[in-house]
């Protein structure tokens, strides 16, 4: 049976949806992951490829668990990706494949350059295009990455008494 005083409370306001912050970053993500996809789509990329090709040139070597949580994505969307950019030549494993062998990976010489096109396309997206004041970018993405720095599931804090 639903709990009357549940029923009885009011109905948030816009202004109560706005504050709550985690609701504002997903919007905010989804907003720039669009105005994004929509700048690499000429290239035939989608953001996670994009991201795939920048950490690989960043790091080669890296395995496709690695690439997952670089980029924040479930394994089986990882091994997606990774296998249709395999399949355009974009990228190769540089180690034994099979289960329990750590199998890297490397861009081919056509992820060097799609990442070569590719990166000024998503480096171009400054302060002014997502609507900051020059500098404020700084200062956002220093505070984004406190947040990707964080462990992932910080113990919870103990329920106060109300």
């Amino acid at each position: 049976m639903p709990d009357s005083a549940f029923d009885r409370r009011p109905a948030p306001s816009e202004g109560d949806i706005d504050d709550i912050l985690v609701w504002t970053v997903i919007r905010v993500g989804r907003r720039v992951e669009r105005m994004v996809t929509d700048r690499l789509a000429v290239h035939g990329l989608t953001p996670v490829q994009f991201g795939m090709l920048a950490y690989l040139g960043a790091r080669p070597g890296m395995n496709q668990s690695e690439l997952a949580r670089a980029l924040q994505i479930r394994p089986q969307s990882a091994r997606d990706a990774v296998t249709a950019m395999i399949d355009r030549g974009l990228l190769h494993r540089t180690g034994p494949e099979g289960r329990g062998r750590r199998s890297g990976m490397q861009l081919a010489d056509e992820g060097h350059a799609l990442l070569a096109r590719a990166w000024p396309v998503v480096a171009g997206i400054d302060a002014a295009t997502v609507g900051l004041a020059p500098g404020d970018d700084v200062t956002l993405n220093r505070l984004l990455h406190t947040v990707l720095d964080a462990p992932a599931h910080p113990s919870r804090p103990a329920p106060t008494a109300g």
